[in-house]
């Protein structure tokens, strides 16, 4: 028996024989005659358009419950098709002589330069669909089936090294229990269709392709982020007892589908939904969520070559306005930046990317991007109620800046008599300290303000979130951190601002008792942490979580800080707080 733990993409917990996946193909050096160029041009183009309607056919088929499929398949379609592939593999092959495949190799490896550059892992977990893309393009080229169809796989758990989020929509269609992939992350495309599909996926499991073999029995435990390969008796009466509270935990989360978040006493808690595309909106409002609290506009950019147009970004917007029925969306505009770019523009990096040019910062510096956005916002506000969210606002006269951008955009749509809503709110993100201490400023100078923990954490205690070693900093009940949201909602509530918190705080429901005391009455958070933290809210009473906070307040570390939580509600709450929740109990990067 061998035990592995990994990152939980979605799903609770399977059992079933090992189907492996397809290994990735091993391209050997190669250089043709110039006679035979053109026959490769030939037939690597004949591969690529083989690849794309294999995609489309995998669209068509209808193999998700909601447009995420579709989505997600046109985006690797958009790769397949780019001119980062197919320009630049041409290029290697007429100007260098060189094997189709190598070409593709080559081409792909050289973007994986690119990519790792980015220090946001959302952007660095992007370059998996570019690689998804060139191992379909590689079997193409090389005569393979995109998956074996041929086995049976009905309660069969998938294992591979990195999988595609096409293989895995073709796959649930086969009736597979769950996914255990070696490499990838939780905000990859691949883990998006996994959670929409409601498939029990760990990946991110390091050595898994060493120690499984086909057929092997494997039981996956997505709350527990861990996998064990032939387990032992004991080990699966265990298991027994695990699918039976999950299941448990399966009808809480049914009934608070629903329900509405409202304390015991009466006090009414907005909760909404962190999103980064139209496709995940349908999930959003199916697990519960009355808003959109924040949309990452910033990967509509990653997915393409060149930055998207006006029209792009209005369609998109409108896409999820529609889809939100509605309920209020936020737009946060781009947070780009740093060496968070896409593939459409350039600027330098500076020495230290957190830093530097990014958010706001980067928008008010390039503010031909900038109004292409808002124009797109503006325009789809007339469509729905739509909110506008800067990031890493760290003064007023920032805030004004982008207040007055705004004011000229709307002008000048008023112009041109193109149709928009010039009554859009403005928020600003509150990230950094100097925004947190100035939040009294902050308030007055906007429609809204919302919190964003992440960073906000980052910055109070100088510590890079993506270095492993400086992960013991990351600690959300720090009284600095307690003192400084505070210090945040007692401003917004003294100015009548509306405030919601939107970082990964939000969903962890041992916080739920810290912000609703400290006076946080919106929230906004992933979708799977949503039916947890409102069922946290029925139970409690206004009363006890601020007495709780009071409590937190008067203490001097994080450390004793959990340990209260622990007391007053780590009983309490079994199913709510069951499994690893890592931003209250253990430090994460």
């Amino acid at each position: 028996m061998i035990r592995l733990g990994g990152t939980a993409a979605g799903g609770g917990v399977t059992v079933g024989p090992v189907h492996l996946a397809a290994p990735r193909l091993l391209i050997e050096e190669r250089h043709i005659a110039s006679a035979h160029v053109p026959g490769e041009v030939g037939r690597f183009d004949a591969a690529v358009a083989a690849a794309d309607a294999a995609m489309s056919e995998v669209a068509s088929q209808g193999a998700s419950p909601s447009v995420v499929g579709a989505d997600v398949v046109a985006a690797h379609r958009a790769i397949l098709q780019s001119d980062e592939i197919i320009d630049a593999a041409h290029h290697l092959i007429r100007d260098r002589g060189i094997g189709a495949e190598w070409a593709l190799r080559i081409v792909v490896d050289q973007l994986g330069v690119r990519f790792a550059q980015m220090d946001d892992e959302r952007f660095r977990e992007r370059f998996a669909d570019v690689e998804h893309v060139g191992e379909a393009l590689l079997r193409r080229l090389a005569g393979l089936p995109p998956i074996d169809l041929t086995q049976p796989l009905r309660d069969a758990v998938v294992v591979g090294y990195d999988l595609s989020p096409v293989d895995i929509l073709r796959l649930h269609r086969l009736g597979v229990s769950g996914f255990v992939a070696e490499r990838g992350g939780p905000t990859s495309h691949t883990a998006i269709v996994a959670r929409t599909l409601g498939s029990t996926f760990v990946l991110g499991v390091h050595g898994l392709l060493e120690a499984v073999r086909a057929g092997d029995i494997i039981w996956v435990d997505a709350r527990a982020r861990e996998v064990v390969i032939r387990p032992d008796d004991a080990t699966m009466r265990s298991f027994d007892e695990r699918r039976a509270a999950e299941a448990e935990r399966v009808h809480l989360l049914e009934a608070m589908r629903s329900a509405a978040p409202v304390t015991v006493d009466g006090t009414a808690i907005s909760i909404g939904a962190n999103i980064e595309s139209a496709d995940e909106i349908a999930a959003a409002v199916a697990a519960g969520a009355d808003h959109i609290g924040l949309v990452r506009t910033e990967l509509l950019y990653l997915d393409r070559p060149s930055l998207p147009t006006e029209e792009d970004q209005y369609r998109d917007a409108v896409e999820m306005v529609h889809a939100a029925s509605g309920r209020p969306v936020t737009f946060r505009t781009l947070d780009l930046g740093g060496d968070k770019l896409p593939m459409g523009i350039r600027i330098p990096v500076g020495p230290n990317p957190a830093l530097g040019m990014r958010g706001i910062r980067f928008s008010l510096e390039r503010r031909d991007v900038f109004r292409t956005q808002l124009r797109a916002l503006y325009r789809a506000a007339a469509v729905g109620p739509v909110r506008i969210l800067f990031p890493l606002i760290s003064s007023v006269s920032e805030m004004r800046q982008a207040r007055a951008i705004c004011e000229e955009v709307c002008a000048g749509l008023l112009a041109e008599q193109v149709v928009h809503d010039a009554r859009v709110p403005l928020g600003a993100m509150i990230e950094t300290p100097s925004a947190a201490w100035t939040a009294d400023h902050l308030a007055a100078a906007c429609d809204f303000m919302s919190v964003g923990t992440n960073d906000l954490i980052q910055y109070a205690f100088a510590a890079d979130r993506q270095n492993e070693d400086m992960a013991y900093l990351y600690q959300p009940m720090h009284p600095a951190i307690v003192r400084a949201l505070a210090q945040v909602f007692a401003a917004a509530d003294a100015a009548d601002c509306p405030v919601s918190l939107c970082g990964d705080m939000a969903g962890d429901p041992w916080s739920t008792w810290l912000l609703v005391g400290l006076g946080l009455r919106t929230f906004s958070m992933a979708m799977p942490e949503i039916a947890f933290v409102k069922s946290i809210v029925r139970q409690t009473t206004l009363a006890e979580a601020e007495a709780f906070a009071r409590a937190a307040m008067e203490l001097t570390s994080a450390e004793e800080v959990t340990s209260l939580a622990m007391a007053r509600f780590g009983e309490r709450f079994p199913l709510e707080l069951a499994g690893p929740w890592p931003l209250a109990l253990q430090n994460r990067s």
